[in-house]
């Protein structure tokens, strides 16, 4: 097992790597892969397992982090943070470039902060028919709420293509890096993450196929 992948899941002292049963292992095949696998909110290190049964679920993931807020207006809570005229300025660049990659059924869990649902008001004018579910779990969400409220549409929504996720840090970032210990340690306001899942046989990876960030895609780098 890659030790920068150990290191990875280490960060996180509310998450321990477990291992599987003889019968689970007997219900999967098993294969090198990603850094876990996600079931009944546990997360297995070192290897990514894929059910026969998971044919047509979830195939993309994105990861999108809220727009720059403003500490200075609203009622001086945190829930009710509003965006920052920087945050209105930069989202529209970033809704933009994601657009090629919402395509198809899409499972948008958002958020139910204030910031959060203005970034998805904004986001709405570039993808109309996006639909988002405003999750209470995943305001301010470590890496287990995440992961649990994936692992919930993939085992509930079989009609989902992508799952998309539009929350804060220090989860995203987290997240990110578990997924990706190569990519980027911190995702700054208004960037998106896009893993696509790679099949072979009964083997499916996530993986890390473009980081979008303002900054970026203002210079031309972001899109890959």
């Amino acid at each position: 097992m890659c030790d920068d992948h150990t290191h990875s899941l280490s960060r996180f002292p509310d998450i321990l790597p477990k291992s599987f049963s003889p019968k689970e292992k007997k219900q999967r095949q098993t294969a090198p892969g990603l850094v876990f696998y996600l079931d009944c909110g546990k997360i297995y290190e070192g290897t990514f397992y894929q059910d026969k049964s998971n044919k047509g679920r979830m195939q993309q993931l994105i990861l999108l982090r809220h727009a720059k807020s403003d500490w200075s207006v609203g009622d001086g809570t945190d829930f009710s943070r509003p965006l920052a005229p920087r945050g209105e300025r930069e989202l529209p660049v970033i809704a933009a470039a994601l657009m090629p990659y919402l395509a198809g059924r899409i499972s948008c869990l958002c958020s139910p902060a204030m910031r959060t649902r203005q970034t998805f008001e904004i986001g709405a004018q570039y993808w109309p028919d996006i639909e988002p579910v405003y999750e209470e779990s995943l305001y301010h969400a470590p890496v287990r709420k995440l992961l649990q409220a994936i692992e919930k549409i993939e085992k509930t929504e079989k009609a989902t293509d992508t799952v998309f996720i539009i929350g804060h840090n220090p989860g995203l970032s987290q997240l990110l890096h578990a997924l990706s210990p190569e990519s980027p340690s911190h995702m700054p306001t208004s960037a998106a993450a896009i893993f696509k899942k790679q099949q072979h046989e009964q083997l499916s990876n996530l993986v890390l196929t473009a980081f979008l960030s303002y900054k970026s895609l203002i210079s031309n780098e972001g899109i890959k």
